[in-house]
């Protein structure tokens, strides 16, 4: 069973240093089912730390359904004092998407300043109120990169618990070369956007996998 196995990895790792690492280092390299666990926990630990007080009266909360809820305490004590409803882990729907150019041979990528040295992403943005997880793709790749997109195409979701958000995934495309393209960037948001051609991105990735197999 997974608690035997769980038993018999602590036994064996008893007497080596053991370190608390950041879930985002050490993500792909977990199974589907363990990533599926310690998402969950830290995205529900990040709530309980946010959630102390009532946002109506300012009480203290207590856990509720085995700490999958909150209620305010002056609530149970007296329902005049304070009416606020049950609070529930918050959720930040985001979206994620991938800019092809015209012949879909160059992705659009981009980097922050806070991140590391080399490290870029492709275009993500939270979804605002009143907007369509659609709209929210085609507004954020114009602020941040002064690009329009088109022929959006959904590629699924992901939960991402960094700290509270569910992911939204999109295909899009620029219907022009890139040397048509002229980028307007949002220097407070990103260091850096170009455009990058296919070939380029996979020689990066199968070297980043030969050196993390060594």
């Amino acid at each position: 069973s997974q608690t035997v196995t769980i038993q018999k990895d602590m036994k064996e790792n008893s007497n080596k240093i053991l370190e608390f690492i950041d879930l985002r280092k050490i993500g792909l390299g977990l199974s589907e089912e363990n990533a599926s666990i310690l998402h969950y926990n830290r995205g529900l630990n990040y709530w309980h730390s946010n959630q102390k007080y009532c946002s109506a009266c300012g009480s203290p909360t207590k856990n509720s359904n085995a700490g999958h809820s909150k209620i305010c305490e002056s609530s149970t004590v007296d329902p005049k004092k304070c009416s606020s409803h049950e609070y529930y882990p918050r959720i930040n729907p985001a979206v994620i998407f991938l800019i092809e150019t015209k012949d879909s041979d160059y992705v659009l990528l981009s980097r922050q300043s806070k991140w590391r040295k080399h490290q870029y992403s492709i275009l993500a943005g939270f979804v605002d109120k009143a907007e369509s997880i659609e709209d929210s793709v085609r507004r954020e790749a114009y602020e941040e990169a002064g690009v329009h997109v088109d022929n959006l195409i959904y590629y699924g979701s992901q939960p991402w618990c960094f700290p509270n958000s569910l992911m939204m995934g999109f295909y899009c495309k620029i219907n022009k070369d890139p040397e048509e393209i002229k980028l307007i960037i949002d220097y407070n948001e990103l260091e850096d956007a170009g455009f990058f051609h296919r070939s380029f991105i996979e020689k990066l990735m199968t070297n980043n996998i030969n050196q993390n197999s060594n």
